[in-house]
């Protein structure tokens, strides 16, 4: 049984990442980007997402037309996205046992790509649901143990 804290108590016992520290990765390139992403969701346990109601359909096309859903390690790196793209959703954090269990899988059969981490104005990673499942599974096994010790 994998015992999962309350938002509340897990968002105010992890250290945030200073705006410096954003601004940074936002510099960064794509892949630094999308490992750090993975990094945090495992740490802090939950990842950011855009939210619109029943109607979201994805958030923008790829070349191969696919629809893609991007994710944020933190609600300020989803505000700053959104607001840039004046696209009127909002941030909603999605606990790591949801994004294993039930989003990601759901991703993956309707065949989504997730932009891992993208920033508006930079390269982005686009991955596959399952691999992300893999990534963020894999990482959160290091973390969970390296808590154990």
């Amino acid at each position: 049984i994998v015992n999962i804290m309350p938002d509340e108590t897990r968002r105010s016992q992890r250290p945030a990442i200073k705006p410096e520290k954003l601004y940074q990765l936002y510099a960064s390139d794509a892949g630094s980007r999308a490992s750090v992403l993975v990094q945090v969701i495992a740490e802090q346990e939950e990842g950011w997402c855009p939210f619109a109601g029943d109607e979201m359909e994805g958030w923008f096309e790829n070349n191969a037309n696919k629809s893609v859903l991007p994710i944020w390690p933190t609600e300020e790196a989803a505000n700053d996205f959104i607001q840039a793209q004046n696209a009127g959703w909002e941030p909603v954090p999605i606990p790591i046992i949801d994004w294993i269990d039930d989003v990601l899988p759901v991703l993956d059969r309707q065949a989504y790509l997730l932009a891992l981490f993208p920033t508006g104005t930079a390269e982005v990673t686009l991955k596959q649901p399952d691999e992300v499942l893999d990534m963020i599974v894999y990482e959160w096994g290091k973390y969970a143990k390296s808590i154990a010790r």
